[in-house]
C-alpha cells in the first residue's frame, strides 16, 4: 500500500469575518452560590475578569486557513443559541499550479475519546462546499467534554494528508461548594460550618457553566485556602508557693495573627475538586512555647481572647477562589470544637 505523507498546512490562523455574538457572553458571570451565607472576612473580589485567552479558539462565522489545532470554547457555544457554532476551514495543496486539487475531508473521534462510541455527527460535522472543495465548514452542535477530534484532509491525487486536532473548552461561569460538615447559626443569624477537634470533614468544589460541561483544567487552577482568626495573646506566668496555690499573672497582651501557623489548628489536603479538613486543635488551648523556671511556668503567646473590634470572630474562613476566571469566591466560616473523648457510668445499678 502506498505509504501516505503529511501534508504541510499553512498553520497561520486567517480571520476574515468577525464573530457576531448575543445571548450569553463570558462577561455575564452568575454570582456564585457559598454555602455560608457570610464568608467572614474571606477576600471576594468585585470586578469581572477580562475573558481567558484560549489558545487555537475560533470564532463563530470566522473563516480561518486549516489549522493544526481549533478549539471550540463554551461561551462562543452559548452566544450561537441552538444553531451550534460554524467555521469555515481552508485547505492549502501545494503546488499552487496542481491540475488536481480535489480533497475528502473526514471527522473522527481520537484512540483515546471518552465519547468514540458515540455518533460524532451529534457532536461535530464537517461538510466541503462541493464535492473534492479545498474549503468545508465545521459545524459545533454541543460539547465534547475533555476529548478530541480530528479532522482529516486528503488529496485524491497522491493520498496527501493534513490533520486538525478539535477540542473544547468548557469555562466555568459559576462555582459552589458541598460539605458534609453541620452547619450551625448563632443567635444573631450568622452560618458557619463545624468541626470537632480530631475529626475530618470533605469539601467538594464544582464548577458549572451553560452546558454543564467544564474542562478539567480549571479544576487544577483552584486556589484554596484557609485563613486564621486574630486573637489577643499575653504571657502567662504561673507561680506556685510552698503550700501548692497556684497564681497567674499577665504580660505583653499584643494582637497575633495566626494565619502563619494556621496548619497548627487546620490541616489541609486537596485533591482535584475535592479537599478535606481535619482540625487539630482549638484556638483557646493555643500558646506558642512554654519555659519552667523553679515554681514558675511561663506560658508565652497564650489565648488570652478573639480580637476586640468589628473583626472579632471564632471563625476560620475557608475560601475556594479561581483567579482570572470567576470574579468571586465561595467559602463559608469554620468553628473547631471540642469532640467526645470517651463515656462512661458512674456508679453501680441498684436493683
Amino acid at each position: 500500500m502506498k505509504s501516505k505523507k503529511i501534508l504541510g498546512m499553512v498553520l497561520s490562523v486567517m480571520l476574515v469575518a468577525s464573530a457576531c455574538l448575543s445571548g450569553c457572553k463570558f462577561s455575564d458571570i452568575a454570582d456564585i452560590g457559598n454555602n455560608s451565607a457570610d464568608v467572614g472576612s474571606s477576600d471576594v473580589g468585585t470586578e469581572t475578569p477580562e475573558k481567558p485567552e484560549i489558545e487555537n479558539a475560533v470564532e463563530n462565522g470566522g473563516i480561518y486557513a486549516m489549522p493544526a489545532k481549533m478549539a471550540f470554547t463554551s461561551d462562543t457555544l452559548a452566544a450561537a443559541n441552538e444553531t451550534g457554532v460554524t467555521v469555515t476551514l481552508v485547505a492549502t495543496v501545494e503546488p499552487a499550479d496542481a491540475p488536481d486539487k480535489s480533497v475528502d475531508w473526514s471527522v473522527n473521534w481520537s484512540d483515546d475519546a471518552a465519547l468514540k462510541e458515540s455518533d460524532i455527527t451529534q457532536y461535530l460535522t464537517c461538510t466541503p462546499e462541493t464535492d473534492g472543495s479545498t474549503t468545508a465548514t465545521v459545524q459545533c452542535k454541543q460539547p465534547f467534554g475533555d476529548d478530541t477530534i480530528v479532522i482529516t484532509v486528503t488529496t485524491r491525487d497522491g493520498g496527501y494528508q493534513a490533520n486538525c486536532m478539535v477540542t473544547f473548552v468548557g469555562i466555568p461561569t459559576s462555582m459552589t461548594i458541598e460539605t458534609d460538615l453541620p452547619e450551625r447559626t448563632t443567635d444573631d443569624f450568622v452560618k458557619y460550618r463545624e468541626i470537632g477537634v480530631n475529626r475530618t470533614g470533605s469539601v467538594t468544589v464544582k464548577l458549572d457553566n451553560a452546558f454543564h460541561s467544564v474542562s478539567e483544567m480549571y479544576y487544577q487552577q483552584l486556589e484554596i485556602s484557609c485563613k486564621a482568626p486574630k486573637v489577643m495573646v499575653c504571657d502567662e506566668t504561673q507561680t506556685t508557693n510552698g503550700d501548692g496555690v497556684t497564681t497567674s499573672t499577665q504580660d505583653n497582651i499584643h494582637e497575633l495573627d495566626l494565619n502563619s501557623v494556621v496548619s497548627e489548628f487546620i490541616s489541609l489536603n486537596v485533591t482535584g475538586a475535592t479537599f478535606t479538613l481535619e482540625a487539630n486543635r482549638k484556638i483557646e488551648t493555643y500558646y506558642s512555647s512554654f519555659r519552667t523556671s523553679g515554681r514558675n511556668i511561663i506560658y508565652y503567646d497564650k489565648f488570652l481572647r478573639y480580637l476586640s473590634s468589628l473583626e472579632a470572630s471564632p471563625y476560620f474562613v475557608v475560601s475556594v477562589k479561581l483567579p482570572g476566571i470567576l470574579s468571586t469566591s465561595a467559602g463559608f466560616n469554620l468553628q473547631i470544637t471540642s469532640s467526645v473523648t470517651g463515656v462512661s457510668l458512674d456508679g453501680a445499678l441498684k436493683i
